[in-house]
């Protein structure tokens, strides 16, 4: 489409720019609220993690480990035999190292999948805002070609 006058060719540019202008407003409010949605879902899952089983069997592996060495420390305390002494001593020893082994694994289970949820809601959200901006794209260029 030609104008035939400059006027005409500025009327037709205004008409089209107010549809642009209205269509991407409507995109970046709709963009704005997919965002707002997939951060309150990242956070929900990220809240489902800390609560997991896995972080409570942490904190009871914890307790454990604190209620054995406390057991330890009295057993000790209260032997006077020397073998009796460095028995109770190693034994808490053990119990500690088996028990800190068993924290350490948990935990980088834990961290790994939070990692991998992260990666995967921000690999997500990447690939929303490409569509989005691919949609706004698509239609200024059919709005350029409404114009001609």
């Amino acid at each position: 489409m030609r104008a035939p006058t400059p006027s005409a060719a500025a009327e037709i540019v205004a008409a089209h720019e107010a549809q642009l202008c209205s269509l991407l407003a409507t995109l970046t409010t709709n963009l704005a609220r997919s965002m707002q949605f997939r951060i309150a879902d990242s956070r929900t899952q990220v809240q489902e993690l800390a609560l997991s089983p896995a972080f409570d069997a942490v904190a009871g592996a914890f307790a454990r480990s604190h209620d054995d060495n406390r057991s330890c420390r009295t057993s000790f305390a209260n032997c006077d035999h020397p073998l009796c002494s460095a028995r109770a001593t190693q034994n808490g020893r053990g119990r500690r190292t088996a028990v800190t082994g068993q924290l350490r694994s948990a935990a980088l289970t834990a961290r790994t999948r939070l990692e991998s949820l992260s990666k995967a809601r921000d690999a997500g959200i990447v690939s929303r805002l490409e569509t989005a901006r691919q949609q706004v794209a698509m239609a200024a260029a059919g709005l350029m070609r409404c114009r001609r």
